[in-house]
């Protein structure tokens, strides 16, 4: 379990909620072995779609925490798709809607307004 919490704890922010995801993940998935996380990782990076984003023609949004390992993926992503709001939760790591459903739903709702349907 505790190879799990090196890999998962850095991509969480530190909140209570943040902490309770650890937590749960660690109770429910801490037995994972290090070739099925590995395993997991490899799938998702061959899911390259990066060249199809500057098509995209609907409202996009993108949101990360600031702790979020994949912030800067967030940001070019945001920063290949025509029109696309980057937001960044402060404080928040990867699950952010989770750990500040506030925030969350703050910037969801300015996005929402705001998106030329």
């Amino acid at each position: 379990a505790e190879h799990i919490h090196q890999l998962v704890a850095p991509g969480f922010g530190d909140t209570r909620r943040g902490r309770v995801l650890i937590d749960n993940f660690l109770r429910d998935d801490g037995d994972l072995i290090p070739a099925t996380i590995a395993n997991v990782f490899r799938a998702m990076e061959d899911r390259d779609m990066t060249d199809r984003l500057p098509s995209l023609t609907v409202p996009t949004m993108v949101v990360n925490g600031e702790h979020d390992l994949s912030l800067t993926s967030g940001r070019r992503t945001a920063g290949l798709v025509p029109d696309a709001r980057h937001y960044v939760l402060p404080g928040a790591g990867h699950v952010c809607n989770y750990e500040d459903p506030d925030a969350f739903n703050d910037v969801l709702r300015d996005f929402l307004e705001d998106a030329r349907w």
